[in-house]
């Protein structure tokens, strides 16, 4: 059976309960049936493993919790695969004091790569604990150790000058034989195999690797280089939300889903999981389109009928025929592209003034107005909060957009719609996400890292300024 799922993020936030059946409720609907379940990184983890319940964040799951998920996704033939950190974005453990000196180099309070002490034993006999604990609460085959990012370049220095990818791979390999003595097969992330011909050779090749790649123009050259290196088993990996873009799945991610989609098929790889990451940065229910998305291309082995697919989104989804109206709707929502840059703009107060961003951001200005000024002339027979939640993220990228395109401009008429539609909208998204994610969580309004206020959707609407 190959491969056809998405990955979520439930750590850097973890949303209410109840969201995660109604999408395992959604993908199964779309005919997908493989969730990855990040539940570790550097703010916390989300499953309170059994010996490790004093790790786990506040609205973690219980290990009865979590099991009782598994079960559930497992009816609606989903297999929930966990992605437990070993190696890399571990401050979940190391910002901990228990386990403050096994961080390896020097660490800040920026949040930067890290990793843990590969040579220190307690590192080992902590993961060997964890990845135990792990495999007791999911019961899927696989068993996913991240090791994505890594940084040990100052720790291999102050250490006689260890050589990086040796010790890279020495580490890797020992915690692939802890997944295989778990009576798990390991995945983890293929970034370092393929940037570093030596930690691919010392690698083992008993691992699935996922080639995750998130840009619009990847090329078609990993898999074979993997392969080449002796790896047999590789899923392809794209994003429909990743840290370059805000509020909802763009043109660019979908663009991306569908390469990595054919590369799947033309290279014979075990599937495709789509990533969701940092879900903060995006309004929640309107990523179903993204999901639905990559369901689709993923079945249509890299192709797809927009057009098609924009029919099937309106009946299974809003239960109606797709009318002019949603088509211009589902035709303008994914052209509303918000990238980093433009959001960090909005929340220092700089507006981007280069003559390409410019150009961008005011035909994304356009098509948010446009899409927003008929929205009304079409209601949804069902799931109304998904159609809300896109409408949303149109305002969200209307405002980024208008910031920037409004500021220097003398259009009084404009800059008091986009000042009324600002006021409505900080109401607005403070209030969705306490629908969907927790009210008491501190980073809806204060993110745990600093200089990251761009980062969340609530905290980049509520910082920008009305225009004078």
């Amino acid at each position: 059976m190959r491969i056809n799922g998405i990955m979520i993020d439930c750590t850097r936030i973890i949303e209410q309960h109840d969201y995660y059946r109604r999408l395992i409720d959604f993908m199964a609907e779309w005919g997908m049936n493989t969730l990855l379940w990040h539940f570790t990184d550097d703010t916390g983890m989300s499953v309170a493993l059994p010996g490790f319940e004093t790790v786990a964040e506040p609205h973690a799951f219980t290990a009865k919790d979590m099991k009782a998920l598994v079960a559930y996704a497992a009816k609606k033939k989903i297999d929930i695969i966990p992605e437990l950190e070993t190696f890399g974005h571990t401050r979940y453990l190391t910002d901990r004091k228990e386990y403050k000196h096994l961080y390896a180099g020097k660490k800040t309070k920026e949040l930067t790569f890290n990793a843990v002490d590969p040579k220190n034993k307690e590192t080992l006999a902590v993961m060997k604990k964890l990845i135990a604990a792990t495999a007791k609460v999911f019961s899927s085959d696989f068993l996913h150790i991240g090791c994505d990012e890594v940084d040990l370049k100052e720790y291999c220095k102050a250490n006689s000058g260890l050589d990086e990818s040796a010790t890279w791979a020495e580490y890797v390999n020992t915690i692939i034989g802890m997944v295989k003595g778990a009576k798990k097969t390991p995945m983890m992330w293929a970034d370092h195999p393929t940037k570093d011909k030596k930690i691919a050779k010392l690698i083992r090749k008993d691992v699935i690797l996922i080639d995750w790649r998130y840009h619009r123009t990847v090329k078609d050259d990993v898999h074979a280089k993997l392969a080449g290196a002796g790896f047999k088993k590789i899923i392809t990996a794209p994003s429909i939300a990743c840290w370059e873009y805000r509020f909802l799945p763009n043109d660019i991610a979908l663009e991306n889903t569908q390469k990595m989609a054919s590369f799947a098929f033309k290279h014979n790889a075990l599937g495709l999981i789509t990533t969701i990451w940092c879900p903060f940065r995006y309004i929640q229910s309107a990523l179903y389109y993204g999901i639905a998305y990559s369901a689709e291309v993923y079945k249509g082995k890299g192709k797809i009928n927009d057009k098609k697919f924009h029919a099937r989104f309106a009946e299974t989804v809003f239960g109606s025929d797709l009318n002019d109206t949603l088509a211009t709707v589902l035709i303008l929502y994914p052209s509303l592209v918000i990238d980093h840059r433009a959001a960090k703009g909005a929340v220092d107060n700089k507006p981007l003034t280069g003559k390409d961003d410019v150009k961008a951001l005011a035909a994304v200005f356009s098509n948010a107005k446009e899409l927003l000024d008929i929205a009304s002339w079409y209601q949804p027979k069902k799931n109304a909060d998904i159609y809300e939640a896109m409408l949303l993220a149109a305002k969200c990228a209307y405002l980024v957009s208008g910031y920037h395109v409004l500021n220097k401009s003398s259009d009084g008429a404009g800059k008091a719609a986009f000042n009324t539609l600002l006021r409505e909208t900080k109401k607005l998204i403070a209030a969705e996400w306490d629908k969907g994610r927790f009210a008491d969580d501190p980073q809806k309004y204060k993110p745990k890292f600093p200089d990251h206020e761009h980062q969340f959707a609530v905290v980049l609407i509520d910082s920008i300024l009305p225009l004078e």
